[in-house]
């Protein structure tokens, strides 16, 4: 019995005064394999599997936004499977790494989950930022139905 979780990648930017842009370097879909029983005991985890290249500068001469936040949400209420079956989402546990403040991992949602905070950058476009995901880890897979579930994520570049 094989279950398969693949994740698909929105990118959004919410900025009112100045530049903002998320572009992904690497990692733009994640594919978790669950192909034995120690896989649906202890759960699968990708460190630093995405990679995000931040681009942010607050151009106000008030300095309005002087920090920037990434979310994340899921796109559907539940990860949904070729076949019908679905998995809650907090199945899935996202972190996001680098310069600025982690919230460490957290529970995927429907609705906004904030993952890292940063501050206006003196060199706009040199900040990465790393993305790690962990499947099965807190909540098990142990007795869920066997399916090819995918989940579409949105990530959020915001200015605050």
């Amino acid at each position: 019995m094989k279950k398969l979780l693949t994740i698909a990648f929105i990118f959004s930017g919410f900025f009112l005064f100045g530049q903002a842009r998320l572009n992904i370097s690497s990692g733009s879909s994640v594919n978790f394999f669950f192909n034995s029983y120690q896989k649906y005991l202890t759960g699968i985890t990708y460190n630093d599997f995405t990679k995000f290249i931040i681009y942010y500068k607050d151009t106000t001469t008030a300095n309005s936004y002087p920090n920037w936040r990434i979310d994340v949400k899921a796109l559907t209420p539940t990860i949904n499977g070729d076949i019908g079956n679905t998995l809650n989402l907090n199945t899935l546990e996202i972190q996001a790494s680098g310069a600025g403040t982690s919230t460490g991992f957290q529970a995927l949602s429907s609705t906004d989950v904030s993952l890292l905070t940063g501050a206006n950058e003196t060199a706009p476009g040199t900040v990465t930022v790393s993305v790690s995901y962990r499947c099965g880890v807190t909540n098990s897979l142990l007795g869920k139905n066997s399916d090819y579930y995918v989940v579409d994520l949105l990530f959020t570049l915001i200015g605050e």
